[in-house]
C-alpha cells in the first residue's frame, strides 16, 4: 500500500504531502481543484514520461515522493525485487525529482537509480486506470499472469517451468559439446601436440640442470687455466706454498723444547701443508680431466632452444607450466575421444526432456482454458453491474508464433514454447452488441476502460501482485444505481487491496473509508492547491455539495446514503 505522498511544485501544487490510509479512499473536489496532478504524480513514479510543463512556475525543479509498503511473501514482487538487485524490504521510500534542465534524478531507498527501474518497481506494486498507457491490462504479459493466479493450480505452472529449465538447459549443453566434425578436428590437432610434448620427454627440474651444464662446459678452458695456475702456486713452482709451509716448520721445530706453544704451531703448520698437498693433488686431477666437449655444449645448447621453442608455443613462462600444459592437453584429448557417447546420452536426455515438456505444456494449456472460462464467466457478470450490459469479454488462448530467429528445438505443435507456456494470452472485450471483440487494451473510452479493469481486477482480487489500486475516470458515463454498484466493488476490491479512487460521484464516494478533498486557493497571486482527510461532518458537507447545491435537504440525503452504504459494507 502507498503510506506516504510527499509533491513540491508540480503545476499548481506548492507542497502537498498526504498519509493514504488501507481500504478504499477517495479524492473528490471540484473541477480544476489539483485532483488529476495527484493521479499525474503517482503515474510519474510508474516511471511514465513528463508530458507538458509539469513544474511550477519560477522553480528549477518538482519532486515526488512516496512510502510504499510491498505485500509480504508475494512471490512475484520478491522476485523482482532480486531481478533488480534488492533485498525484500517492510518498505519502500521512492522518489522522483524533475528538471527544467532536463536532468531529473530517481532515488530508491536512498540510493541513486533509473526511471527504467523506478517503472518496474512502482508499476508491479501500483495499478492505475486513466492513464491508458499506465495501466497493467495494456501490458499484455501481465493477462497471463492474472490467468494463471485466477485458476491456474500452481503446481501445474511449476511443473511445466522445470520442465521447461531442464529442456533448456540439456539444450545448452549439448550447444557447448563441440560436434562430430569439429571433435574430430580437436582430436586431431591435441593428439600432435600431445605426441610432440610426450616425445620430448618433460621434467620439471630439467631447464635449471641443463643451464648450469652449458655455463660449466662453455667455461672449460678457463676453468683449466685457473688450475694450472692454482697448483703452480701451491705445489710445482719455485715460491710453491707447500715448500713455504715446509720451511717455517723447520724454522720453528728448534723451538719446540724451549716453548711448547711453538710446537703447537709446528703441529698446525704441518696439518695446513698437509691439507694443501691433498688439494694440490686433487687438483691436479681435476686439471687433467678438464678437457673441452663442444659435442656436449651443443647438445645441451639445442635442448635449451627446444624447450625454450616449446614454452613460446604454448605460451608459458616456465618449464613446470608446460608440464601442467602438457597435463591439461592429455585430459581435453582423453575427454573428447570419450564425448560421443556422452553428446549421444545427452540427445537421448533431450527427447526425453523434450516429452515431459509437452505433457506439462498440454496440462498448462488445459488448467488455462478452464480459468479462463470461469474469469470470462464471472468478468462478465461484473460488466454488467457497472453499467455495462451487453458488454461481452474473452481470453484468447492461442500459440506463440514462431519467429525467424527462432531455435527450432523449442517450436512444438502447439506453439513456442518459452519460460511460461507455449500460450499467447490476451484479454478481449466488446463494450457494445454488434461490435467486434478488441483487445482491451484497444478499448477507445477511459470510463469504459476503467469500469473494465475494475470488472477484472474485482474477478482476480486475492490474486493479483498489486498493492495499490488508483481508480480515474471509473464514474463516467455513470449515474444512479450504477455508480452505487461501482462503489460497493470498489469497497469490495478494498478488502484485499489499498484501493484510491478520484470521483465525481457521490454515491461511490459515500462507500470510502476515507475521504480526501482537494482545494484550490489563491495566494499572493498564485494559484496552490491542498489536500484535507475530511471528518463526518465535513465529509457529509462534501457529499451534499458533489449532488448539487448544499441545503439542509441535500445534508440529510447525505447522511442517509452514508448510512445506507455502511449497512451494504456491513
Amino acid at each position: 500500500m502507498i503510506e506516504y505522498l510527499h509533491i513540491r511544485d508540480l503545476a499548481i501544487i506548492d507542497e502537498l504531502e498526504v498519509e493514504f490510509c488501507p481500504g478504499f479512499n477517495v479524492i473528490t473536489g471540484e473541477t480544476g481543484a489539483g485532483k488529476s496532478i495527484l493521479v499525474q504524480a503517482l503515474s510519474l513514479l510508474r516511471g511514465t514520461r513528463p508530458k507538458g510543463k509539469l513544474i511550477r512556475k519560477g522553480q528549477a525543479t518538482a519532486v515526488i515522493e512516496a512510502v510504499i509498503k510491498p505485500p509480504s511473501q508475494d512471490e512475484l514482487i520478491s522476485s523482482l525485487l532480486r531481478d533488480l538487485g534488492m533485498e525484500a524490504v517492510d518498505e519502500l521510500v521512492v522518489s522522483r525529482t524533475l528538471s527544467t534542465s532536463g536532468h531529473g534524478r530517481v532515488r530508491i531507498n536512498g540510493e541513486l537509480s533509473t526511471v527504467r527501474v523506478l517503472g518496474s518497481l512502482v508499476g508491479a506494486l501500483v495499478d492505475m486506470t486513466g492513464q491508458r498507457e499506465q495501466q497493467s491490462l495494456a501490458d499484455v504479459s501481465n493477462h497471463r499472469v492474472l490467468l494463471d493466479r485466477f485458476g491456474v493450480p500452481g503446481g501445474v505452472v511449476a511443473e511445466y517451468r522445470k520442465s521447461y529449465r531442464a529442456y533448456r538447459d540439456l539444450c545448452r549443453r549439448i550447444d557447448e559439446t563441440p560436434s562430430d566434425a569439429q571433435r574430430l578436428a580437436r582430436v586431431d590437432v591435441l593428439q600432435h601436440l600431445v605426441d610432440e610434448l610426450a616425445a620430448v620427454g618433460l621434467r620439471e627440474d630439467e631447464e635449471d640442470e641443463l643451464e648450469e651444464e652449458r655455463r660449466r662446459l662453455s667455461s672449460v678452458l678457463d676453468m683449466k687455466a685457473a688450475a694450472v695456475e692454482a697448483v703452480e702456486a701451491i705445489y710445482e713452482g719455485s715460491e710453491a706454498a707447500v715448500d713455504r709451509l715446509a720451511e717455517a716448520e723447520r724454522s720453528l721445530e728448534q723451538w719446540r723444547d724451549v716453548d711448547p706453544e711453538m710446537g703447537a704451531f709446528v703441529d698446525r703448520l704441518f696439518e695446513a701443508r698437509t691439507l694443501v698437498e691433498d688439494a694440490a693433488r686433487d687438483l691436479e686431477a681435476k686439471r687433467d680431466r678438464l678437457e673441452p666437449d663442444p659435442a656436449r655444449l651443443d647438445e645441451v645448447e639445442q635442448r635449451l632452444m627446444l624447450l625454450g621453442d616449446l614454452k613460446r608455443k604454448h605460451r608459458c613462462l616456465h618449464l613446470s607450466d608446460l608440464v601442467e600444459r602438457y597435463k591439461d592437453l592429455e585430459r581435453e584429448l582423453a575427454e573428447l575421444e570419450g564425448a560421443t557417447s556422452a553428446l549421444e546420452d545427452l540427445e537421448a536426455a533431450l527427447d526425453r526432456a523434450r516429452r515431459q515438456v509437452e505433457r506439462s505444456g498440454a496440462e498448462l494449456e488445459r488448467s488455462r482454458r478452464k480459468s479462463a472460462a470461469r474469469m470470462e464467466e464471472l468478468v462478465g457478470a461484473n460488466l454488467s453491474e457497472v453499467g455495462m450490459e451487453g458488454a461481452e469479454f474473452r481470453v484468447a488462448i492461442d500459440p506463440s508464433m514462431a519467429r525467424e530467429d527462432d531455435d527450432r528445438r523449442f517450436l512444438f505443435d502447439a506453439g513456442r514454447a518459452g519460460p511460461f507456456g507455449w500460450n499467447r494470452i490476451r484479454f478481449l472485450v466488446k463494450t457494445n452488441p454488434g461490435e467486434d471483440l478488441l483487445p482491451v487494451d484497444e478499448v477507445a473510452s477511459g470510463g469504459e476502460l476503467s469500469r473494465i479493469l475494475l470488472a477484472v481486477k474485482t474477478a482476480v482480487v486475492g490474486q493479483d501482485p498489486v498493492a495499490f489500486y488508483v481508480f480515474d475516470e471509473v464514474d463516467q458515463g455513470v449515474g444512479g444505481m450504477v455508480g452505487d454498484v461501482v462503489g460497493q466493488k470498489l469497497f469490495d476490491l478494498s478488502k484485499y487491496r489499498q484501493v484510491l479512487c478520484v470521483t465525481h460521484l457521490p454515491q461511490i464516494a459515500a462507500y470510502a473509508d476515507h475521504h480526501y478533498v482537494v482545494t484550490k486557493r489563491t495566494i499572493k497571486g498564485r494559484t496552490t492547491s491542498s489536500i484535507e482527510c475530511l471528518d463526518d461532518d465535513a465529509r457529509t458537507e462534501e457529499l451534499a455539495r458533489m449532488g448539487g447545491t448544499v441545503t439542509d435537504a441535500a445534508l440529510d440525503h447525505a447522511r442517509t446514503m452514508v448510512r445506507r452504504t455502511r449497512r451494504k459494507r456491513r
